[in-house]
């Protein structure tokens, strides 16, 4: 099915890997995308604040609100942060 999106054709989206890894669509992949404040679209936090930084240079998991400035959305799997802590890191 050429051009057809990924909700028609069944196919589950690439799952980021890394921090690193692009997410699909860019938008976020583990979290909801807008933010929970005033619904907004959150933007990767590179992207807001180095535009002309290099694909290279971004961290895909970052994203913030561009009206709100509240902080930094981490687009982690549900429990890696809670893993994290239990282990001491």
């Amino acid at each position: 099915m050429a051009g057809a999106t990924l909700e028609e054709t069944g196919m589950a989206p690439h799952q980021p890997r890394s921090a690193s890894d692009p997410r699909p669509g860019n938008q976020p992949f583990y979290i909801s995308p807008g933010c929970h404040t005033c619904g907004t679209a959150l933007v990767l936090s590179d992207r807001l604040d180095h535009p002309d930084a290099a694909e290279s240079k971004i961290w895909h998991d970052e994203w913030e609100c561009p009206v709100c400035r509240d902080g930094i959305y981490l687009d982690w799997p549900e429990g890696a942060l809670l893993s994290l802590q239990r282990n001491g890191r």
